[in-house]
């Protein structure tokens, strides 16, 4: 008998005022989410369904028309993003994996780590514009000219903390035990951490650089 009673006192009646109040505002958020929705849906199929119409191998691989002429495609940019990636990685990747190496096995607790460190997190905020700049001081205005290595050092100035930052949280999650095992069985500190510490930590390692 009670536990009946304890259940009705449980349910909520659908006249009660605030039960109707909640109802209406889920009705409410949902038509408002739909209608923020319904222009963004318009336009991805719009997008979609004339340029599927136009896409083709000609598209991914022609030059940019000249002006007051149709066709072409946009060959160029897949091109150079290419390039610039290829070139930011060449950059960012084995300096980043390097440092991280460093001021975690080597330096943990020096001033240069925690240099290192700190300017790598204020690095991770640093805005692209800036970025940019730097690579037209230091890249456009040597050479002379725009190319793709002033992208490439610009996008690797923005990678370069990241991976960095990963890969020292990744060798960090490398078990102790690891290192003093391998130390015990007689390995130098440089082959405890191409032996060990980095062929462990490079799943992770990976996903900064990715």
């Amino acid at each position: 008998m009670t536990s009946e009673l304890d259940l009705e006192s449980l349910e909520r009646s659908l006249r009660r005022p605030r039960t109707l109040f909640s109802s209406l505002m889920s009705i409410l958020t949902g038509a408002a989410t739909i209608a923020a929705m319904l222009p963004l849906f318009s336009v991805l199929y719009m997008l979609t369904v004339r340029g599927i119409a136009t896409l083709s191998l000609a598209t991914l691989t022609k030059l940019p028309p000249a002006a007051m002429e149709v066709g072409g495609g946009f060959g160029n940019a897949i091109a150079g993003t290419l390039v610039i990636v290829a070139i930011a990685t060449m950059l960012s990747v084995p300096l980043g994996i390097l440092g991280a190496i460093f001021v975690s096995e080597f330096g943990p607790d020096t001033r240069t780590a925690s240099a290192v460190r700190f300017a790598a997190k204020v690095l991770t905020g640093l805005p692209s514009i800036l970025a940019g700049v730097f690579a037209f001081a230091v890249v456009v205005e040597t050479t002379g000219r725009f190319s793709a290595p002033a992208g490439g050092v610009a996008l690797a100035l923005l990678m370069l903390p990241i991976v960095l930052l990963t890969a020292d949280e990744a060798i960090k999650g490398v078990p102790a035990r690891m290192r003093e095992a391998a130390i015990g069985m007689g390995a130098t500190p440089t082959q405890v951490v191409t032996k060990v510490v980095v062929p462990t930590a490079a799943p992770a390692m990976l996903t900064g650089v990715m």
